[in-house]
């Protein structure tokens, strides 16, 4: 049932002078108005609550996946289904909404006569980051005399979810290892012909002994075999989720959470870079349920890590620091991974722990996330002392910013890859 309420308190004003007339004056006049204050009331909440669940309303959203900050289209229909008219329906979004109308904060007053509708409303709106069901919208319909109102709440139809957005880094700074003689290298000297990784459309450069000719066949289109880099790598990205780290850094439950969007994007791009590259990429996030994804690689692998970063929430209690302690060396291929960890917190125990899988051979990286405003060079001194422990860190405010401090490495990489001096 849809909850009623009080719309103007003045009409119980008149109604306790109405009913002290009626007490002290005595009369049919007097006793006549009392209860037709009450009769008009009355029919007023009854308008009111009869006005909100006659509504038939459609709440749409396009089904699959959107990128977060991206416009959301909305459809709304909204039709009279009964022969009450509706005096004033306000549409606004509820208190519990995630995500708003554009430019829409007070509401839309709306009259519909019997059996009449509105056409088709087309809304965009501000995609946040996760996976669910857009809404409540909330009708409030107020009856002819402006005495009572009713509420309804309406979800939309289909969930959506709206992955964090990925922006690409110029270059990843993480060394390959030869598969015999354990050397790092910057980059595959050559494919392998043994390890073949799929298939991909022909292009010029390709050779045609590559020809994938049962796939290109099936395809109706020239495919040819994709080979495994000769000298292969793995990241292994730790997400730090926990929500202690998060409040200490910001002063309000917002900025946390904007911190933490944040921390998640540097961490696609990181995975996005890793990926590009040909590596196995494993994913462990300490949220309160530890998330972890197995050691992958291809389109595959970036499509579940950014479903699985889209609904992160820094509610995780374990530290990094704990995680590290107990179950980083648990991780398989260890001595040629390349272990990255993405956290806002600060001091040196889990950095010294970071920095002590050198000895298994592990090339451990930090990225120390800022939140807004922050101290630029408090932060570069954070991170010149994590680089005298012996990590590779960064500290940035975003994806961008990662993206420009590792924009002057790409030239770097590429004199040392041809044996050219700095």
């Amino acid at each position: 049932m849809a909850p009623l309420r009080l719309r103007d308190s003045r009409y119980l004003a008149v109604l306790v002078v109405l009913a002290a007339a009626a007490w002290l004056l005595g009369g049919t006049i007097p006793r006549a108005a009392f209860f037709l204050w009450i009769g008009l009331g009355i029919l007023d909440a009854g308008w009111a609550w009869l006005s909100v669940r006659q509504l038939g309303v459609l709440y749409r959203t396009p089904g699959g996946t959107l990128t977060a900050g991206d416009g959301l289209p909305a459809e709304l229909h909204l039709d009279n289904d009964g022969w009450l008219p509706c005096v004033a329906v306000t549409m606004r979004d509820g208190p519990s909404s995630r995500v708003h109308f554009v430019g829409d904060e007070e509401g839309e007053v709306l009259a519909l006569n019997s059996f009449d509708g509105v056409p088709q409303m087309r809304r965009d709106l501000t995609a946040e980051r996760g996976r669910y069901r857009l809404g409540p919208l909330e009708f409030v319909a107020a009856g002819p005399f402006g005495i009572a109102e009713s509420r309804r709440q309406v979800w939309s139809e289909r969930s959506v979810t709206v992955l964090p957005r990925l922006k690409p880094l110029p270059s990843w700074p993480a060394r390959r290892r030869e598969p015999l003689a354990g050397r790092a290298v910057l980059a595959s000297p050559f494919s392998d012909p043994a390890q073949v990784a799929g298939a991909r459309p022909l292009l010029p450069s390709d050779p045609p002994r590559r020809i994938h000719w049962k796939r290109s066949a099936r395809m109706g289109t020239w495919q040819v075999r994709e080979m495994e880099p000769a000298a292969g790598g793995a990241t292994i990205l730790v997400l730090d989720l926990e929500g202690a780290a998060y409040r200490m850094r910001t002063p309000s439950p917002g900025a946390a959470a904007a911190l933490c969007d944040d921390a998640i994007e540097i961490t696609a791009a990181i995975a996005h870079a890793a990926l590009s590259r040909g590596d196995l990429l494993a994913l462990v996030a300490t949220a309160r349920r530890t998330i972890s994804l197995p050691p992958s690689r291809g389109s595959t692998a970036v499509a579940a890590l950014l479903e699985t970063l889209a609904q992160a929430q820094p509610d995780g209690e374990r530290p990094v620091l704990d995680w590290l302690r107990r179950d980083l060396r648990r991780m398989a291929g260890l001595g040629r991974s390349t272990v990255v960890v993405v956290t806002p917190a600060g001091g040196e125990g889990w950095a010294e722990e970071l920095a002590g899988i050198r000895r298994f051979g592990a090339e451990p990286m930090a990225v120390q996330v800022l939140a807004a405003g922050a101290d630029r060079d408090e932060a570069m001194r954070c991170v010149q002392a994590l680089q005298r422990l012996g990590l590779t860190a960064w500290a940035a405010r975003d994806a961008e910013d990662l993206a420009r401090q590792l924009a002057p490495v790409r030239g770097v990489a590429m004199r040392a890859a041809r044996g050219c001096p700095g």
